[in-house]
């Protein structure tokens, strides 16, 4: 017997036993072993255990008895070890162990133990085995055991050698397995026609896969338009006699005629008179639609006698007959195959909805040389294949656009689905950071406003295999519509849609016995990381589910961070916590949707407490410290704006138009929070990036400097739009010479003239067709001056240069050439004809001395180091990559462009007549927030070419801008000052379009050429001129520099909040981010305090809440001298990120460390220690190779006499990225998308390197895994392997290496002695209750379950699974998942503090309820009635059984016997706990079942302990506590009845203030506050509450809800009250306390909040106070 204190502890975990495999446990209090209590706090030696042998430290508060804590615990031999909550500090050195022994006069320490003999070593083995199997699979079967057991070596031998196997079977995905099973049919309305193509792609008759049925009826043939309940509108039959037999035909409602069916002599046919007939329904419904779950049904069918949409159909029953002709000519379109040489068919390996196999075919092969008819949409299409006849079944054929094989479909001719209403046929994905580095520089889909966003770059996705015929349609499959009820429900399995991915998930669980490691994990972590079905809006599909799976099935050896950039860019888990379409405080004026930056964290990454590495609080002070507080939240919600779903496409499951939850979110720059985010940390988000400023010159031509294919061609979408950039490529087909060239919106001006000259070049005159941008149709276009490169004739590429106006603001004073009017088309037609290619200029020819230079992109030489890595030549041609690295610092050589640059933008290759362009990402890169000694940067024209007049300030020292010079007023010129100078000849201003340069690049240009910079005030309203053109600067629709100086401002606010506040000129601007009290801001890290508010010097009073501050910048060295450098201080101290000097050689950087490849390296510039050294710190060698570079810099921004480090931020600030509707267009907008990446990527890398990152996930996993309280030690060993992306078992190492490793931390989760050693299992605060979902799919492998129906998915979940058991897959109650994994019941298990998850799930409903299920699967299979069926009809009847290999007959009953088979029942359903009692207790009763032994045994094994949870169970003579009913008091009471709004409650809402308002808010100011959410008034009166006489309150009444009607009356009536501004305490503070005070921890967390609302001790695990 063990003591008392512990027996309430065994009997609420209700654990482990003395086993079948003859486990004896011993509970004896030890002689000894412990000293005497001290009197005062101090070591006391402690004995460790022996070997097979539990000894647990206790420790009882005084204070409450019953409050006994396991501290310690030492096992098997082992050395004592610390346990959770409340570790003990003990030490061992060798046999002797001592540990501090807390405050005797409240603390008293007991020692417990049990000891254990173990079975025999081959039973002992096969014991470790089941365990084994038990944590790493959904159940064990005696296969699996024997199998294991043949390995050689120990059992921790033999359990690496099983891990190391199924870490290594090639990942089975589910996205995978699905679609090789979905093969639906092809709805009639998207079959082909005659003249069209078009529809949905699918077999063809000749083409390997195609199906083909012998039976005459499909449900096509049967079912009218949705909704149909007459005869109007059901199919039409015709019967008539012929031979003997009666002849079918149908009527299509595809093209209205008649095609034969059948001929046919069944029964029910010849007792049918010939006439019209129509379809009433099935046999198995009444409401005048076929059954649709049935592929072979029996038809009513009735001339008008058919009782339509009633019980009771009327009419005639037949058969659904066989296809069959006396001869086959009379079937009308016959593919006729005589010999296996011309054509070879298979059987279709799967059981129909009524259990016989399908008599279906598929072909599987066809000789080169056999065509067959083809389809153009006839309503009947037969083989007869030898004499036997069959009818063409048109299936949906899904394309292979895998990541490593993108689809090279031409679906632009045959597409593979419609979406959007026949637009999006393309299944091209976009570019993403998954697949980029696999993507097709040339689209299938070219013509097609594309998934791919037109670029001509086409890209696939993780698991997107073609499907395979031969398996079936096993699984719904709705390629567009949810109309589309044919394809929804034609699966061979019998279930409803919206299980569909449910059994996906279960099937591959249950069947494929090589992956089951792999889902086991992914199991684990899609618990960690939930999404329910109940709160998305795509319930009833299937394929996005199984995407959704397959990021943690395909990462389950891989690495943790790709689970969580994969999560955070996954579409369901946007919708899911609401950061789809979530948008920028400057966007829509209100804060950031928080969940998913408040989730992220809690739940998925570093949780709420900071741990050291072993899960224990990292305390600063002894008190606990939270990861992140509510300003933290607000920070990083910004970091999760502007995500949206990417462009549709085909080739996928979809319910619904235009959008695509299939594919990783896009980011949308313009809804894009651009300002700092704080860190957790007291950092910014963007520390330890390196400055945009500091990158060195030729930076674009650096080792590992990256270019990303953009097409070929010019795309709108690909490109967006250059704006008047002077080289768009049409890329065009000429047809009509005015639509081809000049694009669908603009026609030749009538009649149409052009004008040529003498080189054969075409003028003409164009106007739009339909209206321009202000919708006046006919509207002056301007001028096209057309050149033919090739000459005339030749024509196979021309130039086509728009003409700008020049100085009178509308005559075109220039024209290149005169000659006589010709006919345009008789002129194109002859010169150029269809197929020619059009380059696009929007400038004039260069040729000519009296026009303007045009600009172009940026071309490489053909000799030089970057053509060659951009066109990486094959076979003498470029196969240009979709995304190059550079493997080497190239140079510009002898290229004077090249040489001038000082960044890069688009790079241009020419290959013949098409052109190619290249994108330059900038690397990883940050700016400052803030600036001394801006420089205004000015904005002409928005994107609609609409003048805008926009200036900003900006940084000097970054190259954002173009520019433009202007002429002296000293010239002599006869241009007047301010005038801007024209690109001609030399330009003076840019090398190439969209050149980006600093201002003192382009200061130095101008001056260089004897101009000057421009003014702001002249560019933007200049006497003469009003527009800048584009051959006055780099681009029209970008900022250009000027001369005009600024200075910055920042509008601090009480909270310490900041906003940056830029100077303006006359006008209103268009960025309003940067103008005072807009709400934009951010929280700085101030440096020794926070932010207080008064007077401050510099500062004056902006609004009641906020001052406006001059500032300075200062910048400075953090080291004075290089001897200071350490690794400590330079972690501490270094913020500010640098490029690596080794590559970035022009920096002009050499080591001036003792040894460059030691821990801490210094470089410096022309030998000088200063703000510009660099110091780099080696990276661990889990994380990456080489060093972190920091520049010796700091930079602080002067406020007053306050001051804060300035902050960074990956987006693009002032004169880079302004709102939408004068945002930059032009091919350079693709790198405001990587800035928010990088800024993405870099939050994630913050969490993902977190220090909390590798003991949260390690604690969680072996939670889900092994047991519910592992030790400190534990959580440390598995933190660490994650952490060293490796785990050492024995002579191996497991994992990758890298930080991360999901391999390493499974490996020592699982091969770890706490999950190994079985004598553990004796601990009661060891192991963990079984979840609900394990223990059903157990049961489901341990006993041998079977698919009844071959090849088809049983049916393991029904609707009403997770509310049985109280948990299905897909379907937890919320992002908390379905239970805490702190969460500790009430009673003794709080009292003893051991945390018991699965317990949450204990609710009377589901105990009942689960067993009841648990009993049917037993008693009766996968049958009606339970919840894994819907009813007990025949299609349900065989779903399945269990039936193992290893079932005792009915008629054995010889003792030897049953103990056999309860020892096989112990290792498949209890993991080898099974006590001897309850074994003897089973045998004994056997003389007294009378039903087959077996089943009862099985049966009674679910009432268990040994079942439901994983230890052994104790025996204890003790009796059960009791409890009686507390006596009520004699006096009256009143009670508070309290009623919690489970999340959702918008308290703001309850209490709000009324129109007037005397010394408060208003409603109107309400309103504005609440902005969206507010209540109306007519939703509010008149429930209005009025403050009783003596309370002063703002108002003199207030307005609650109508939904809160009667509790407005009970307050008028003085029984009820409303306490505002109260939140859940401890005990009362005041605000001057609120520092010091003892809050309730984790205030920012839902579920804590909860448990503080529903709690009287709002602190963790104590008392109330």
């Amino acid at each position: 017997m063990h003591p008392a204190p512990l027996r309430v502890l065994a009997v609420a975990l209700a654990m482990g036993g003395a086993a079948g495999l003859d486990f004896q446990l011993d509970y004896t209090a030890p002689v000894g072993g412990i000293c005497s209590k001290p009197t005062s706090s101090g070591p006391c030696a402690v004995d460790k255990s022996v070997a097979g042998e539990v000894r647990r430290l206790l420790r009882t508060d005084t204070s409450d008895p019953t409050h006994e804590v396991a501290v310690a615990r030492s096992y098997d031999g082992h050395d004592w070890e610390p346990l959770f909550p409340y570790p003990a500090s003990i030490q061992c050195s060798g046999a002797s162990c001592t540990f501090t022994w807390e405050d005797p006069s409240r603390y008293t320490y007991t020692l417990w133990k049990v000891a254990v003999a173990e079975p025999a070593a081959a039973d002992l083995k096969q014991h470790q085995t089941v365990r084994l199997l038990e944590q790493a699979t959904f159940g064990v079967r005696m296969s699996d055991v024997a199998a294991f057991n043949n390995k050689g070596g120990s059992d921790i031998t033999a359990a690496q050698q099983w891990f190391s196997g199924q870490v290594g079977n090639p990942a089975l995905l589910t996205k995978q397995y699905y679609r090789e099973r979905a093969n639906p049919r092809v709805e009639p309305k998207d079959w082909p026609t005659a003249t069209s193509t078009k529809g949905v792609m699918a077999f063809e008759p000749c083409e390997v896969g195609s199906r083909w049925r012998p039976l005459a009826f499909e449900r096509r043939d049967l079912t009218g338009p949705s909704g149909c309940k007459n005869k109007a509108c059901q199919p039409e039959l015709t019967v008539s006699d012929k031979g003997g037999k009666k002849l079918i035909e149908v009527k299509s409602p595809h093209d209205d005629a008649t095609y034969p069916v059948t001929e046919t002599d069944d029964a029910s046919w010849l007792a049918v008179a010939a006439g019209v007939y129509y379809v009433c329904g099935t046999t198995k419904t009444g409401d005048g639609a076929p059954e649709e779950h049935f592929d072979n049904p029996k038809l009513w069918i009735g001339e008008s006698g058919c009782s339509f949409g009633s019980s009771s159909k009327g009419g005639t029953e037949v058969a659904n007959p066989y296809v069959s002709f006396a001869n086959a000519n009379d079937a009308g379109t016959v593919w006729t195959v005589q010999s296996d040489s011309d054509a070879t068919f298979e059987a279709l390996d799967v059981e129909d909805q009524m259990g016989n196999p399908s008599e279906d075919m598929i072909l599987a092969m066809v000789s080169g040389g056999v065509t067959c008819p083809p389809f153009t949409g006839q309503w009947t299409y037969f083989l007869n294949l030898k004499g036997k006849m069959y009818r063409y079944d048109r299936r949906t054929k899904l394309v292979k656009n895998t990541i490593d094989a993108p689809t090279e479909a031409d679906t632009s001719v045959t597409p593979a689905f419609e979406v959007n209403s026949g637009n999006g046929y393309c299944p091209a994905v976009a570019p993403n950071w998954m697949n980029e580095d696999y993507c097709l520089h040339t689209s299938p889909c070219a013509t097609a406003d594309s998934g791919a966003g037109g670029a001509e770059s086409a890209c696939g996705a993780r698991g997107e295999v073609q499907n395979d015929p031969t398996k079936g349609n096993l699984y719904g499959f709705r390629p567009y519509k949810l109309e589309s009820k044919l394809l929804e429900v034609d699966q061979e399995g019998n279930y409803a849609t919206s299980s569909g991915k449910k059994l996906l998930f279960y099937n591959i669980a249950l069947f494929n016995n090589d992956q089951q490691l792999r889902y086991r994990v992914a199991w684990a972590l899609i618990q960690i990381i939930p999404i329910s079905q109940n709160d998305v809006s795509r319930n009833g599909e299937i394929e996005i589910w199984a995407a959704w799976t397959d990021i943690f099935a395909a990462n389950a050896f891989g690495n943790y961070r790709n689970i969580l950039a994969e999560v955070a860019h996954a579409p369901l888990m946007a919708e899911y916590l609401s950061f789809l379409d979530n948008k920028a405080y400057a966007v829509e004026g209100t804060l950031p949707d928080q969940n998913f930056a408040r989730e992220i964290m809690q739940l998925f990454s570093i949780g709420l407490t900071v741990m050291k590495m072993d899960g224990t609080p990292d305390l600063v002070g002894g008190r606990e410290q939270a990861t992140y507080g509510t300003r933290e939240i607000v920070s990083m919600a910004r970091a999760w704006t502007g995500f949206k779903l990417g462009e549709s496409r085909s080739n996928i499951e979809t319910t619904g138009k235009g959008n695509n939850y299939m594919d990783p979110l896009v980011i949308e720059p313009l809804w894009r929070d651009a300002f700092p985010k704080m860190d957790l940390q007291g950092g910014y988000l963007g520390d330890g990036y390196p400055l945009c400023a500091d990158l060195p010159p030729q930076h674009f031509l650096a080792k590992d400097a990256m270019y990303v294919y953009l097409g070929n061609g010019y795309d709108k979408s690909a490109f967006e739009r250059y704006g008047n950039v002077p080289e768009e490529v049409a890329s065009a087909r000429l047809g009509p010479p005015d639509t081809a060239i000049f694009g669908a919106n603009y026609e030749v001006a009538g009649p149409p003239m052009c004008t040529e000259d003498a080189e054969g070049d075409l003028l003409c005159e164009v106007r739009m067709a339909s209206g321009d941008k202000t919708g006046k149709p006919g509207s002056y276009l301007g001028a096209v001056y057309i050149h033919g490169i090739s000459g005339p004739g030749a024509g196979n590429k021309l130039r086509v240069h728009t003409i700008e106006t020049f100085y009178d603001g509308g005559d075109l004073k220039y024209m290149p050439g005169q000659g006589d009017a010709i006919d345009a088309e008789q002129k194109f037609a002859a010169a150029f004809p269809l197929g020619t290619v059009l380059e696009m200029w929007n400038t004039d020819t260069p040729s000519a001395s009296h026009m303007y230079k045009s600009l172009r992109q940026f071309v490489p030489a053909t000799n030089s180091g970057l053509y060659e890595a951009l066109c990486k030549e094959s076979g003498g041609t470029c196969t240009f990559p979709p995304t190059v690295h550079l493997t080497k610092t190239e140079s510009c050589g002898s290229d004077s462009i090249c040489q001038k640059l000082g960044d890069l933008t688009v790079v241009r290759i020419d290959e013949g007549t098409k052109l190619h362009y290249y994108g330059y990402v900038h690397p990883r890169c940050v700016k400052m927030a803030l600036f001394d000694n801006g420089q205004m940067v000015v904005m002409k024209m928005d994107k609609n070419d609409n003048p805008i007049n926009e200036a900003e300030c900006a940084d000097p020292s970054l190259k954002l801008a173009g520019g433009a010079c202007c002429y002296p007023a000293s010239t002599g010129s006869s241009q007047p000052h301010g005038r801007m100078v024209k690109n001609s000849g030399a330009s003076p201003q840019c090398a190439v379009v969209n050149e980006h340069m600093s201002f003192a690049t382009m200061k130095t240009r101008c001056e260089d050429a004897g101009y000057v910079p421009c003014l702001a005030e002249e560019i933007r309203v200049g006497s003469d001129h009003d527009v800048m053109n584009s051959y006055e600067t780099c681009a029209l629709h970008e900022f250009t520099w000027t001369d005009s100086s600024c200075s910055t401002k920042v509008q601090v606010y009480d909270d310490g909040a900041v906003g940056i506040v830029f100077p303006t000129l006359p006008s209103s601007p268009k960025d309003t981010r940067f103008i005072p009290s807009t709400g934009n801001t951010f929280y700085p890290q101030w440096d020794g305090q926070q932010w207080a508010t008064g007077a401050t010097p510099g500062c004056v009073v902006e609004t009641p809440t906020s001052v406006m501050c001059d500032v300075s910048v200062v910048s400075s060295a953090v080291f004075g001298m290089e001897g200071d450098v350490n690794r400590a201080d330079a972690e501490a101290g270094l913020r500010i990120g640098a490029f690596d000097p080794t590559v970035f050689t022009t920096g002009g950087y050499l080591c001036a460390s003792g040894t460059c490849d030691g821990d801490v390296v210094v470089y410096t510039k022309g030998g000088a220690f200063d703000q510009t050294a660099i110091v780099g710190l080696k990276h661990p060698a889990s994380r990456k190779a080489g060093y972190a570079f920091y520049m010796n810099r700091k930079v602080t921004v002067q406020v007053g006499d306050r001051s804060f480090r300035n902050a960074p931020t990956f987006m693009n600030l002032a004169g880079e990225l302004p709102p939408e509707d004068m945002a930059q267009a032009g091919v350079i907008s693709f790198r405001y998308r990587y800035a928010a990446e990088y800024e993405t990527q870099a939050l994630i890398d913050y969490l993902f390197y977190h220090q909390n990152m590798a003991p949260f996930i390690a604690k969680l996993m072996i939670q889900r895994m092994v047991t519910s309280n592992p030790s400190p030690r534990y959580i440390h060993a598995a933190a660490t392997a994650f952490a060293d992306g490796a785990y050492i078992a024995g002579s191996r190492t497991l994992g990758s290496g890298k930080y991360g490793c999901m391999e390493a931390l499974v490996a020592a989760i699982l091969l770890d002695r706490e999950a190994r050693t079985s004598v553990l299992d004796a601990d009661p605060g060891h192991g963990a209750m079984r979840e609900p979902v394990l223990k059903v799919l157990s049961v489901f492998r341990g006993q041998e379950i079977a698919m009844a129906r071959k090849n088809v998915p049983l049916r393991v979940s029904g609707d009403g699974l997770g509310e049985s058991i109280g948990q299905d897959v897909f379907t937890a109650p919320s992002v908390f998942g379905f239970f805490s994994p702190a969460y500790m019941p009430k009673g003794p298990l709080e009292k003893h503090m051991v945390v018991a998850p699965e317990a949450e799930l204990l609710i009377a409903p589901v105990v009942f309820d689960s067993f009841d299920a648990l009993v049917g699967l037993v008693r009766k299979g996968l049958i009606g009635g339970t919840p894994f069926g819907t009813s007990a009809n025949k299609q349900n009847e065989d779903q399945g059984k269990l039936a193992p290999s290893w079932e005792l007959p009915d008629s054995e009953r010889s003792e030897g016997a049953l103990r056999s088979f309860l020892k096989n029942l112990d290792m498949t359903m209890c993991g080898g706990r099974m006590s001897k009692a309850s074994e003897d207790a089973l045998v004994a009763a056997a003389a007294s079942v009378g039903t087959p032994w077996g089943p009862w045994a099985r049966e009674m094994v679910l009432y268990l302990p040994e079942f439901h949870t994983t230890n052994l169970r104790g025996a204890s003579s003790d009796a059960r506590d009791t409890s009686t009913a507390a006596t009520p008091p004699d006096a009256d009471y009143k009670s508070v009845v309290g009623v919690l709004l489970y999340g959702g409650a918008d308290s703001w809402n309850y209490l709000t203030p009324p129109e007037t308002c005397p010394s408060g808010p208003t409603h109107a100011d309400y309103e504005y506050e609440r902005d969206g959410v507010a209540m109306e008034l007519n939703d509010l009166r008149p429930q209005e509450i009025t403050p009783s006489n003596g309370h002063t309150q703002p108002c003199n009444s207030f307005y609650m809800s109508v939904n809160l009607s009667s509790v407005a009356d009970m307050f008028n009536a003085g029984d009820a009250a409303v306490f505002p501004n109260v939140g859940n305490m401890i005990h009362p503070f005041t605000r001057a306390e609120k520092a010091t005070a003892e809050i309730p921890p984790y205030r920012s967390a839902h579920n804590f909040a909860r448990r503080h609302a529903q709690n009287m001790a709002a602190q963790y695990g104590a008392g109330a106070k």
